[in-house]
């Protein structure tokens, strides 16, 4: 067999002109919108001033400038790095918001000391003072990132004819479009109305709004509505090869979900109800008992809009292999296998901890039993449980052991959120414990459920490796599906790893106490 090598990309594609005009410049307009929408929040929260003092000014309207310039670079340097990124809309705006989370590491809590002479100081206390630039620059991240994406939108066509190979986003046409929307906003009406149903106050979702329940299901609904037609626009490619399995949209949605939760229930309901932003800390840990709510409807969203749209053959179905149609049960069981094996290994690692904090004979309870031992066999049964669905969800995800840990994360903390908070206190016959100061007690079992995660993503990977290397290929078809697989991997992958580390880290921030 002949195989062709493709030729390497000339000249006028990677040149340094190209990159500039269709890489920084459109990066440098999406950080400017980008700034605007952190600037308002600026001035809301008094902070301009603050900024101007970076060139020893106090003026807010110095500050106004200093904000903008500086977005204008920061985005400029976002757009050279997504130039080339095979990336829908959904992909560039999570990449936004773990790039926005990054800059606030580099910003205000490293040069910003820097320029003013001041100690550098990355601890608790810092982070907490600097929460409410945080936030913001999530939301620029998010802001620049769907900027980003509309501009790519718009130079597409001419790239396209020019020879350019890039994400260019759905091709359906606007009939195709209003009915994923309308799939969207079905799926958004229903994960919202499903989670509300299933809270002790209905109205934790949205928050107080206007002191009336009625004022709580609107909220509900304009939720729902909004955020279904949005991850539809965002998201085009359903069920196409190139559209993330549901193990990568899973984390997508806990993203969303997050982004729902500063745009709601920390920005328009404390505007509407107490006439400021929530964003300092105080008032974040007081709200953080609607952040797990915010998590699981963003997570619904996306299996019900998969569902919806794709059909329940999307979830555990590869569509890149006519092979893998052929031998899909076997090979699907034998991959449950390796994930229960992989599970048991994690659920180890767990039971460290769990020892440590005494939690064995909690977990007991779940059979009505009060022992360690019976807590311990029920706490693996468990385990493998949850192994098995990771490798349903995340089968030929990984193909290094950096994207292991990065998916075994993800899936370790959102089973936090579903399985400490949520249904382990609901299955011992209470409400789900979402306040702060619950989540502060059961806190180590976090890190149990990242250290959980990190063992059955790493030994999964190490087992599929050996009896299922997806990523080898026998001849050229193989190599083209192996490609567009890593093409999947590559799209927010990265991007859906490092946010769910920062969001490890800001339950760690919002749950602290410091002295004064």
């Amino acid at each position: 067999m002949t195989t062709t090598v493709p030729a390497a990309p000339s000249g006028p594609t990677l040149s340094t002109s190209r990159v500039l005009l269709h890489g920084a410049l459109p990066g440098v307009v999406a950080g400017i919108l980008g700034g605007i929408a952190f600037g308002a929040s600026m001035i809301e929260l008094g902070q301009l001033e603050s900024i101007a003092s970076l060139v020893r000014a106090d003026s807010a309207a110095v500050g106004a400038m200093v904000h903008l310039a500086v977005s204008a670079v920061v985005g400029a340097v976002f757009g050279m790095l997504m130039f080339n990124q095979r990336a829908t809309a959904g992909d560039t705006l999570v990449w936004g918001m773990a790039y926005g989370a990054f800059f606030w590491i580099v910003g205000p809590l490293t040069l910003r000391p820097l320029i003013l002479g001041q100690t550098v100081t990355w601890d608790i206390r810092t982070a907490q003072e600097f929460s409410g630039s945080l936030f913001g620059h999530v939301v620029w991240g998010a802001v620049a990132g769907l900027s980003f994406a509309a501009l790519r939108t718009v130079v597409a066509p001419w790239r396209a004819a020019h020879g350019s190979d890039i994400g260019t986003g759905s091709r359906r046409g606007i009939r195709g479009h209003l009915m994923m929307a309308s799939v969207g906003m079905l799926a958004g009406l229903a994960s919202a109305g499903l989670l509300t149903l299933l809270l002790p106050n209905r109205n934790e979702l949205t928050a107080p709004v206007a002191g009336t329940s009625s004022g709580g299901w609107l909220g509900v609904i304009a939720i729902g509505v909004v955020a279904g037609a949005l991850y539809a626009v965002l998201e085009p490619y359903s069920t196409s090869p190139r559209a993330p399995r549901l193990g990568a949209r899973l984390v997508q949605g806990m993203a969303l979900g997050y982004l729902a939760w500063i745009v709601v229930a920390l920005t328009i309901v404390p505007l509407a109800d107490i006439d400021t932003l929530a964003w300092k800390a105080a008032l974040v840990r007081d709200r953080f008992e609607v952040f797990p709510g915010y998590l699981l409807f963003g997570v619904l969203l996306v299996v019900l809009f998969c569902v919806i749209s794709g059909g329940g053959r999307f979830l555990f179905t590869d569509q890149l292999r006519q092979y893998d149609r052929l031998t899909a049960g076997p090979q699907r069981l034998r991959a449950v296998a390796r994930g229960a094996f992989a599970g048991i290994v994690g659920g180890l690692l767990f039971t460290i901890i769990m020892v440590k904090v005494g939690a064995l004979g909690r977990v007991s309870k779940l059979v009505g039993a009060h022992s360690s031992v019976v807590g311990f066999f029920v706490h693996m049964v468990i385990a493998v449980f949850i192994g098995g669905t990771y490798a349903l969800l995340f089968r030929r995800h990984s193909f290094d052991v950096r994207s292991a840990v990065g998916w075994g994360l993800s899936y370790g903390f959102l089973w936090w959120i579903l399985g400490a908070l949520t249904l382990l206190p609901v299955l011992l016959g209470g409400s789900p414990e979402w306040s702060a100061a619950e989540a502060g007690r059961v806190f180590p079992s976090l890190v149990g459920h990242l250290a959980y995660g990190v063992g059955l993503g790493v030994i999964f990977y190490l087992l599929e490796a050996r009896y299922s290397p997806w990523w080898i290929t026998r001849s050229d078809t193989e190599s083209d599906r192996a490609s567009a697989r890593r093409e999947q991997v590559f799209t927010s992958a990265p991007a859906l790893w490092a946010f769910s580390v920062f969001l490890s880290l800001f339950v760690v921030i919002v749950l602290a106490r410091v002295g004064p």
